[in-house]
């Protein structure tokens, strides 16, 4: 299957189970896994196609030479494709603006990125109103039912089924949640989930002798969709140019904006209603907790007081069910920088950082360290400014659609009256949720620990 088969296949099952008011039965459920599967695939092979078609060759060179002085000879013009016009005749329609736009799309990538961001910048010229772009979109069979759709901030444009790949996959790029939790896509606003607390037990079994049942116990919770956005604000009257990099920009900006919600929200909810009464891992792992290990007196208000003796303690805590899981570092930008760097000068080999496409990869003992940024980033108190373990043992994370976009010109934002300043009103939604479990208790550490300063 393609892509537009293998995401028209998701959008059914979706469907489906949303005209039936149910989560997906097991059948669904592993049909849906199945496509995922398929769609990372033809992510993988983009990324290869992607690296190769980066490496400069002496042929690629000569040929964009050629087409940068036969761009200039015509006016500017390429890319052109036939249209017709209202009396029946062709004319030449140029996407040269476009392409020049989006060739440094932060959205759209691999070895099919350049066509999708030129087909998502004309729909998002269109979905403000630009007829040419509209009668575009219908030549090429991109969805233009956003372009008849109310305008207002409620209902507004939707993006279209086709570009959502790549808009999640942007999010994922930033959000450490999405790439380490376990993922539940939900096709309704509630779904009960149970999974283990800890890991099944095996034993020897002899010739005709009765299987030992393990001692597993299971935990039940709830996981129930919250809803997040957020509005941005740009100008109406934009160039055609203009649109396009301002299209990319919104989203690839709305990206790390959810991806650090949800981050805020694993580990920092507190319960509250800023928080949608999610609670995170700061709360939820308790002092007390075997799992909270207590760094060197002083350090609530000098970080330097942490020891290299310290990381070692939380190591040291895992549990042996856990001791061959993902295990990783989360912190602050601050804390890396201040605790883990400073111990490494003193002990060379303990931290280290490389860069692959331009991301930082930092290890700590050995182990994956994640820049969280709601973390505490300074010495102001008794708190857990380090935690190591397991997201996918300790955070179920729910997804109802990574997140729709709509605009709006007459609606009212902060006071202000979009028709009457000439302004748009570009919306941003996610739907998601999280629920942490396998987190221990006073007598037993669990898959998520931390590192706890004190007076």
């Amino acid at each position: 299957m393609d892509r537009e088969e293998i995401l028209k296949r998701m959008q059914e099952l979706h469907a489906l189970a949303e005209t039936e008011t149910r989560a997906f039965s097991d059948e669904e459920q592993n049909e849906w896994d199945g496509l995922e599967v398929q769609l990372t695939a033809l992510d993988d092979a983009e990324k290869r196609g992607r690296f190769l078609s980066q490496q400069p060759t002496p042929q690629t060179q000569q040929a964009s030479a050629a087409e940068a002085t036969q761009r200039s000879r015509a006016g500017g013009l390429a890319g052109a494709a036939p249209v017709e016009n209202g009396g029946g005749s062709k004319q030449e329609r140029s996407d040269v603006s476009f392409h020049l736009a989006t060739s440094q799309s932060r959205v759209f990538r691999g070895a099919e990125g350049a066509e999708r961001a030129v087909r998502f910048a004309k729909w998002a010229y269109g979905a403000i109103g630009h007829l040419p772009s509209q009668r575009w979109c219908a030549d090429a069979g991109v969805d233009t039912r956003a372009f008849s759709s109310q305008n207002n901030v409620e209902g507004g444009s939707i993006i279209p089924n086709e570009f959502m790949v790549d808009l999640k996959r942007k999010i994922e790029e930033y959000s450490v949640v999405r790439q380490k939790a376990r993922i539940h896509p939900m096709a309704t606003e509630s779904r009960t989930i149970a999974r283990p607390v800890g890991r099944i037990n095996v034993y020897p079994v002899g010739e005709k002798e009765a299987f030992k049942r393990s001692d597993t116990k299971w935990e039940v919770s709830t996981l129930s969709i919250k809803k997040w956005g957020g509005i941005a604000i740009v100008p109406n009257d934009l160039s055609e140019d203009a649109a396009v990099s301002v299209a990319d920009g919104i989203v690839a900006d709305f990206a790390p904006a959810f991806a650090e919600q949800e981050e805020s929200c694993v580990f920092m909810g507190d319960g509250s209603s800023a928080y949608h009464g999610l609670t995170g891992l700061m709360t939820a792992l308790k002092p007390t907790f075997k799992g909270v290990v207590s760094a060197s007196a002083g350090s609530a208000m000098d970080w330097t007081k942490i020891t290299y003796g310290d990381f070692l303690k939380v190591i040291g805590s895992v549990p042996k069910v856990f001791r061959k899981s993902a295990l990783s570092w989360y912190v602050s930008n601050q804390f890396w920088v201040q605790v883990m760097l400073g111990i490494a000068y003193g002990a060379p080999g303990t931290a280290s950082e490389t860069y692959i496409d331009g991301i930082p990869r930092r290890t700590f003992f050995g182990y994956p360290v994640e820049t969280i940024e709601d973390l505490p980033s300074a010495a102001q108190g008794v708190t857990k400014p380090c935690f190591f373990g397991d997201l996918y043992w300790s955070v179920d994370f729910g997804d109802r659609g990574v997140f729709d976009i709509a605009k709006s010109t007459e609606a009212t934002v902060d006071g202000v009256s979009l028709f009457e300043t000439d302004q748009m009103a570009i919306r941003g939604r996610s739907r998601t949720t999280s629920v942490l479990h396998n987190l221990g208790d006073d007598n037993e550490a669990g898959a998520m620990l931390a590192l706890q300063t004190q007076e």
